[in-house]
């Protein structure tokens, strides 16, 4: 249980019985102003630290592709190696792949970093692929989700985001 829901439930908890012996003048108002100033500090240190401010740092990005057969078709994958911090909830990375749109969730580790290979899209090779690719990483306070989202890996609260876009490419 958090700091916070934990002084909710003091609070739903103590205050009905706090304003009974008011009512009832068993509370002397220095009591009541200590109890009272005990309370706001409390809830005043939970909000310095729940509102710590969102941050989302790349540290590398390298793109590349590399071609695959899947029934004698040839596609062409574009792939992203990205490394960087962030203290979100949660990371999203938009990926697609022959129309298809979604997104995929990144994981940092104890320490905030994440550093992963994401397969950004695919393509079927005519001739040859070549083009500047790009997706958007999205950093969100809250795993919490939205009841409508277009993919599995969408947080709430407070965004930030980024856009990454590869150099040219060319799939071999």
């Amino acid at each position: 249980m958090t700091l916070k829901k934990y002084i909710t439930e003091l609070i739903r908890y103590y205050l009905p019985s706090i304003s009974l012996a008011i009512n009832n003048k068993k509370f002397g108002m220095k009591k009541i102003v200590i109890i009272l100033g005990l309370f706001s500090v409390l809830l005043l240190n939970c909000r310095k630290t729940e509102n710590e401010k969102l941050y989302l740092n790349i540290i590398s990005a390298e793109w590349y592709t590399k071609s695959m057969t899947f029934n004698n078709n040839l596609f062409c994958e574009v792939h992203l190696k990205i490394k960087g911090t962030s203290n979100a909830g949660l990371l999203s990375i938009a990926i697609n792949g022959d129309g298809l749109i979604g997104c995929k969730e990144l994981r940092c580790d104890s320490t905030n970093i994440f550093n992963e290979d994401v397969l950004i899209c695919f393509v079927p090779e005519r001739d040859s692929t070549k083009g500047i690719f790009g997706t958007i990483l999205t950093a969100y306070s809250s795993k919490n989700k939205p009841s409508i989202s277009v993919c599995e890996a969408v947080g709430s609260g407070d965004t930030l985001s980024k856009e990454l876009e590869s150099p040219f490419l060319i799939c071999k």
